[in-house]
């Protein structure tokens, strides 16, 4: 189930890029960072919710609505990721090439990456083209 406050997402940025905070991030990152909005988002991840896992690990991520924590957002976006959320996978992907909140393993990073891409995700498709060209 989608949660309609979560429509907007945020694409993979390309390699090598940070992930930008923009407008296609996930709406409550945007506006539902206050603490009523976040006890939701963190009751529904808990629950199991792949694409609340994949916004908190976001919040996290960036430090919206909660303080940033890498580590904490890696939890998050590979509990969405376990669950096929394709651009959990890429996030997390992300966070294996960067070493962010997890130590770097461009290996994981690659498994992840392609995770995405066999799901049509269409940055992790750019991605894996450039991971593995000649």
């Amino acid at each position: 189930m989608r949660l309609p406050f979560l429509s907007l997402l945020l694409a993979l940025p390309l390699a090598g890029q940070t992930p930008a905070k923009n407008d296609a991030q996930p709406t409550v990152a945007r506006k539902g960072t206050e603490p009523a909005a976040m006890t939701t988002l963190r009751a529904k991840a808990v629950a199991g919710e792949a694409e609340a896992q994949f916004a908190l690990g976001y919040a996290c991520h960036f430090g919206q609505g909660v303080p940033q924590d890498f580590a904490e957002a890696v939890t998050w976006y590979r509990k969405a990721a376990d669950q096929g959320h394709a651009l959990a996978q890429s996030h997390l992907a992300y966070c294996y090439d960067e070493g962010q909140g997890v130590v770097q393993n461009v290996a994981e990073a690659l498994k992840w990456t392609r995770k995405a891409a066999d799901q049509g995700e269409p940055s992790a498709q750019y991605n894996l083209g450039l991971k593995v060209r000649p």
